[in-house]
């Protein structure tokens, strides 16, 4: 359902792509789908007053689209998600299994 989703029916959150970038390091790539390609010129229009005050910054605020998911993070957010995702997902994991 994720894949499909692109904003969270929940909480209302962004979907987007999770890739492992190293050791202990997980990031969101959440402006991936065009669907969020205004989302992303607000997020980078509220940097405006600092690449204002420091120019080097414009520079780097493309680089800065993905948000970085250390260990902690991510163990809340699994612990956040509801009973009922969690059987749902092990269900469709053991279903998908049988199949291989």
């Amino acid at each position: 359902m994720a894949r499909k989703v692109v904003y969270c029916p929940y909480c209302s959150a962004t979907n987007g792509a999770v890739k492992k970038a190293g050791t202990l390091k997980i990031v969101h790539d959440k402006f991936r789908a065009k669907k969020t390609a205004m989302e992303m010129e607000v997020w980078k229009t509220t940097f405006a007053p600092a690449i204002e005050a420091q120019k080097e910054l414009g520079m780097f605020i493309n680089k800065a689209v993905q948000e970085d998911l250390n260990p902690l993070k991510v163990l809340d957010l699994f612990k956040r998600i509801s009973d009922e995702v969690r059987r749902s997902f092990a269900q469709k994991l053991s279903d998908n299994s049988l199949t291989l």
